[in-house]
């Protein structure tokens, strides 16, 4: 470079600075440009490698979801569901996206025990203080503490739902889980929550 430099200087009486300048430039830019650039990956690729931090399945917890007295007197008046994303390592992550939670009455002798939807829930998973609210470290698993309507609150002791949770990534894929969920026949077992 330092040579290249040198002969045109020695020619700058031919050469204008302006012309000089953008010889150099070029030369510049030339030698930049012919660096190795690592190939981007397409979409599918994109698509693949996200997949893999993404929920493979969802399962909901029964030993902590629950019915709920959420305001200290007899009665169910909310429910506490809990949801474990695991992975393809089938290991529990958090997730991005939504989740919906689903309560239907119960349908006996039925290929499909979903009645009529009773309650439908959207929880956003898409930020980090929509994490910290429903996302629990010590359980590995989202609590989503969940009011019911006053229909579902008539519920009588030994009566069965059914409880859908369905998490939508950003990507698009649908992940589903049921459960079906009795109201329990004494009031003390009841969660209480605050």
């Amino acid at each position: 470079m330092f040579m290249i430099w040198n002969n045109m200087k020695t020619r700058a009486g031919r050469m204008s600075m302006t012309a000089l300048s953008w010889v150099m430039l070029t030369m510049l830019c030339v030698t930049v440009g012919c660096r190795y650039a690592p190939d981007v990956p397409n979409d599918q690729a994109s698509r693949q490698a996200l997949s893999l931090l993404m929920p493979r399945r969802i399962e909901i917890v029964e030993a902590f979801t629950a019915w709920a007295s959420f305001d200290g007197k007899p009665g169910i008046d909310g429910i506490v569901v809990n949801v474990q994303p695991i992975n393809t390592m089938n290991d529990p992550i958090q997730a991005s996206g939504r989740m919906a939670v689903e309560l239907y009455a119960f349908r006996p002798a039925s290929g499909d025990a979903k009645g009529n939807r009773l309650e439908r829930w959207e929880l956003l998973l898409g930020t980090s203080e929509d994490q910290l609210r429903w996302w629990n470290r010590a359980t590995q698993m989202y609590e989503f503490a969940l009011e019911i309507s006053p229909q579902a609150e008539k519920a009588s002791p030994g009566q069965k739902f059914v409880l859908l949770v369905t998490h939508e990534s950003p990507l698009g894929e649908h992940q589903s889980a049921e459960l079906v969920l009795d109201v329990p026949l004494a009031q003390h077992v009841l969660t209480q929550s605050d």
